[in-house]
């Protein structure tokens, strides 16, 4: 047996009885886990990823790319995913809201305010990013005073007269 292949057997067989485990005890306690209810919210939860969310993620991401130069894509295709992983989790909350009696605090919570919130935060921090990338590039342009390029540059372009065409 390979050393790769160990390692994934390592990583991967806890993995299964964990989940074996779990599948256990939802069917075992059925009268408190509901299995048709979660199976059911698991099937929902999966469409309106794959169906939804991935594919928007994906047209948003190519539009990115023919719309902003490479320098900054990074940042917002990296804040889109992330603003998309968040979504993600407030949905069901922003949906759920008021359905549960005060008691259960959670549930009366302004959800879509605090998911706003937290994408301004995401686009601030990537703004942030972007901005400290761009002064460090400015300070190294700045800091090399020679327009020269290094000697290995030159000797290397020297050996390939392909180069010069």
């Amino acid at each position: 047996m390979n050393r790769q292949l160990g390692l994934r057997l390592m990583i991967g067989a806890p993995g299964v009885a964990l989940a074996g485990y779990g599948v256990f005890r939802v069917l075992d306690d059925s009268s408190h886990t509901n299995p048709r209810h979660l199976a059911r919210w698991l099937i929902g939860a999966v469409l309106l990823n794959d169906g939804l969310l991935v594919p928007t993620t994906m047209i948003l991401g190519f539009v990115i790319t023919k719309v902003f130069p490479p320098r900054i894509r990074r940042y917002v295709q990296g804040a889109l995913v992330t603003s998309a992983m968040i979504t993600v989790i407030a949905i069901p909350l922003i949906y759920r809201r008021g359905s549960q009696p005060a008691v259960k605090a959670l549930e009366q919570q302004n959800y879509a305010l605090h998911l706003t919130i937290l994408i301004a935060l995401v686009v601030a921090v990537a703004t942030l990013a972007y901005v400290v990338k761009v002064r460090r590039d400015h300070r190294g342009l700045a800091s090399n005073t020679s327009k020269r390029l290094p000697d290995a540059i030159h000797d290397s372009e020297a050996a390939n007269p392909a180069a010069e065409a």
